[in-house]
């Protein structure tokens, strides 16, 4: 190229140039869509009382509400054990099973869920009535799998992968 070292051209320059200020591709549809928290928080409100809800709403309520009060990814979220968490006064404590995607390391974590004033909102009210309704489906049950928080409401009731509770939201 005229005698000259590749990048010493003019042309490779301005190519070189331009490529640095390229701007980035927009982002994809589906990432810009947002919760209106209000909007969910009234539509979980008007479900009514927990004990009232069928077993798929009062699972995916109890998901959204999780959601909602503990920033935690999906595979923390799936495996949630009941063997590893505690009621207290101000709310329940999960001990984590598994290590967070960047912390491979040291201590597990855990997870705290607040408890709430308003009763339709609570987390914690809400876990209890599905951990009392999903007992009968755990009886018997040995095996750490069936531990696990959340569990399909459909019979055979095993434990739900992180995909089943992002359709859930």
């Amino acid at each position: 190229m005229d005698n000259k070292q590749i990048g010493q051209s003019p042309l490779v320059i301005i190519l070189m140039e331009g490529v640095g200020n390229k701007p980035p591709p927009p982002p994809h549809p589906a990432t810009l869509s947002t919760w209106n928290v209000l909007m969910v928080t009234e539509y979980l409100s008007g479900l009514g009382e927990f004990d009232n809800l069928s077993t798929k709403q009062l699972s995916q309520k109890l998901c959204m509400l999780m959601v909602l009060t503990v920033p935690e990814g999906s595979s923390i979220r799936t495996s949630l054990n009941i063997g590893h968490l505690k009621f207290f006064p101000e709310g329940v404590k999960f001990q984590h099973t598994i290590f967070r995607k960047r912390c491979h390391q040291g201590k597990l974590g855990e997870s705290v869920c607040p408890k709430f004033a308003e009763r339709m909102l609570c987390p914690v009210s809400c876990l209890s009535t599905y951990l009392n309704r999903a007992k009968d489906w755990r009886k018997g049950a040995t095996d750490n799998q069936q531990q696990r928080l959340f569990l399909s409401f459909k019979k055979p009731y095993q434990p739900v992968t992180s995909s089943t509770l992002s359709r859930w939201l």
